[in-house]
């Protein structure tokens, strides 16, 4: 699988994380931890990638997904208690404002994001930050 190293034309469009505003930025970081591992994509990407997932894996006139991939990736596989938020393949189920929603999120040292999907009502919502949480 291809990541910056592999591509540098693409590393200078790559967001910076910065300990202290007044320090230089970090190095990028990757994520190689098994099995979570990481990705970089762009906010346009991942706008197509979560209304596919809306569209039963149809992006436009693609199928990136088999429907019975996309209908899997969304069906709780397992809950701790009847009534509280499960996990899915990919996907964690959470409460968002009185809503169950599939959400997915990812960490490094000062950047976080979060993926939010509400098939239900065909919304999405992506959130990127870059902040030490520390602070």
């Amino acid at each position: 699988m291809a990541n910056l190293s592999a591509m540098p034309n693409l590393e200078p469009l790559a967001s910076r994380e910065y300990w202290l505003a007044s320090e230089p930025p970090r190095e990028l970081e990757y994520l190689t931890r098994r099995p979570a591992r990481g990705m970089f994509s762009t906010a346009d990407d991942m706008a197509h990638y979560m209304i596919a997932h809306l569209q039963d894996g149809r992006y436009a006139d693609q199928r990136i997904l088999k429907e019975a991939t996309a209908h899997a990736m969304h069906t709780i596989q397992w809950r701790g208690n009847p009534g509280a938020p499960g996990i899915a393949i990919v996907f964690y189920q959470d409460i968002g404002n009185g809503r169950f929603v599939l959400q997915h999120g990812g960490d490094l040292a000062c950047q976080h994001s979060n993926l939010w999907l509400v098939p239900s009502a065909s919304q999405r919502s992506y959130h990127f930050l870059t902040f030490d949480l520390a602070y």
